[in-house]
């Protein structure tokens, strides 16, 4: 179920910005429209306020609730709660008289939107960022006890309200202004609601500030710096890279690389669907110290994010210049070698992101930090060299060395040693089989592709591709990924259900 509340969460993630976008362009233009952008982006910087703690504090709580350890979970909530709602109010209060003192419209270059207005606008936008960190560790309750797809779909819910209310104000003429006061309407909304359907579902739950204590909540802040770490570097590599490339090779060229590269991370929110749904599982076995069970999770879930991963690539390998070509309208030139280079790094960030949830699960989020650290600052570097010789497939051909030695040999090593795995298991189950899967599918794919009459129009092509690699990726799974346990246990499933 936690899977698939996330799956619906990126699907209306996707879709609202497929909608919302001509929608406000129509009823702004674009000028409007781009100083809405502008104010947009400004807000969501103070989110780095959040210091990590969001995500320390839900995993001690987890360990606490697995461990029945009910006092230890109302001083870590409060005090948790406590910090959140303090560094929220301070910078609301400062950026309220830094909106109003600083010519904001002036410093962006803004010809509709006047000073008062946007500090108004700024405002609204800066409190929902900044209450959306305590609604977030409330929230991130229902996943300390055991109901993720509860909490998930009440994210879900509270996105499709802002969105309705997006739309309905923009289509009755409403500016930025009206925009920003139903978005953040939306989060008090949904924050009344937790706060109500939690003490009246899990009345054992304390909610409140009773217990809460300043000093303990700032000593979480060193070990959660590291989640905060790891955000920063991820944010650092993805600009980076973006200005490297304008640099060396022009904004032409970097329209190319970004638009291979918004395809491939396609392949990681897949994964992810699947990763943040076991995130708790992985927490309160940790704490258990059921190791057993948690050897069979994280194997388990390394291959199937593996497997989707493998796939993935093998349908933007084969037919990534039908998909570029549609979603670009063929304003885009496609670039196989640069697809394939990107492909190569999916596939090596795969391999170690269950591993990278396992340990940041179980607050050893400090090794995936050094880890993603030294993957990033490496990765630009030796790009930037190899990107002199062999263009921008040389610059993203570095950015994958350097991840798959630095996260994907030192990440799961460091898992397994913590679940008493061995490594070479876990290299040929996940890592070898991935690859022959990989290998097997591309190729099957591939001839597929020449053998198979052309539908002759872009969605029709993209639609019998994708069931090629789906037919293809999943004969090839089970004669190849799965191991025959886990083929026998699969066929239980199956017929379980068709018993029903």
């Amino acid at each position: 179920m936690g899977t698939l509340a996330n799956l619906l969460s990126q699907v209306l993630n996707t879709g609202s910005q497929l909608l919302v976008v001509p929608v406000l362009l129509a009823g702004w233009g674009k000028q409007l429209y781009g100083e809405w952008l502008a104010l947009s982006a400004a807000g969501a910087s103070l989110a780095v306020l959040d210091l990590g703690m969001q995500n320390y504090v839900v995993n001690r709580l987890n360990r606490c609730h697995a461990l029945g350890v009910r006092h230890e979970y109302a001083r870590i909530l409060h005090s948790g709660l406590l910090f959140s709602l303090a560094i929220a109010n301070i910078a609301a209060f400062a950026v309220a008289i830094g909106l109003w003192l600083a010519p904001l419209d002036q410093w962006l270059h803004f010809s509709e939107i006047g000073h008062a207005y946007a500090a108004w606008i700024g405002l609204l936008l800066a409190l929902h960022v900044l209450y959306a960190m305590p609604h977030g560790l409330l929230l991130g309750i229902y996943r300390t006890i055991n109901e993720y797809p509860r909490g998930q779909m009440i994210t879900n819910a509270r996105f499709v309200l802002a969105l309705a209310a997006t739309l309905t104000v923009v289509s009755l003429g409403g500016g930025p202004l009206s925009v920003a006061m139903v978005q953040l309407v939306s989060l008090l909304l949904a924050c009344v609601f937790v706060v109500w359907d939690l003490r009246r579902r899990h009345p054992e739950i304390p909610l409140g500030l009773r217990q809460g204590e300043f000093r303990l909540a700032v000593s979480f802040l060193v070990p959660s710096s590291s989640f905060l770490g790891i955000q920063l570097v991820l944010v650092g590599v993805l600009q980076g890279s973006t200005l490297l490339v304008n640099g060396v090779f022009g904004a032409t060229m970097l329209v190319t690389f970004s638009t291979a590269r918004t395809l491939s991370n396609l392949i990681k929110q897949v994964g992810a669907t699947v990763q943040n749904a076991v995130w708790p599982e992985f927490t309160a076995l940790e704490a258990q110290q059921k190791l057993l069970e948690l050897r069979r999770i994280h194997l388990l879930v390394s291959k199937l994010v593996t497997f989707s991963a493998a796939c993935s690539a093998v349908y933007l390998m084969v037919y990534g210049d039908i998909v570029l070509a549609f979603w670009t309208r063929g304003l885009v030139a496609y670039d196989a070698t640069l697809m394939a280079a990107f492909m190569v790094l999916a596939l090596s960030q795969s391999v170690w992101l269950t591993s990278s949830v396992l340990l940041s699960a179980s607050n050893r989020q400090k090794h995936v930090f050094t880890a993603t650290l030294l993957a990033g600052g490496v990765g630009l570097a030796l790009g930037y060299a190899l990107s002199f010789r062999f263009g921008m497939t040389g610059f993203v051909a570095g950015i994958a060395v350097a991840d798959a030695i630095f996260c994907g040999l030192r990440l799961p090593a460091i898992a397994c040693r913590l679940i008493g795995e061995s490594r070479r298991r876990y290299a040929v189950e996940v890592v070898l089989r991935g690859l022959v899967l990989f290998v097997a599918a591309h190729q099957g794919v591939t001839l597929m592709r020449a053998v198979l009459p052309d539908p002759g129009f872009d969605l029709g092509r993209l639609v019998a591709g994708g069931a090629v690699v789906a037919l293809i990726g999943a004969a090839s799974a089970y004669l190849i990924t799965v191991n025959r346990t886990e083929r026998a246990r699969a066929h239980q499933v199956v017929a379980r259900l068709l018993a029903r």
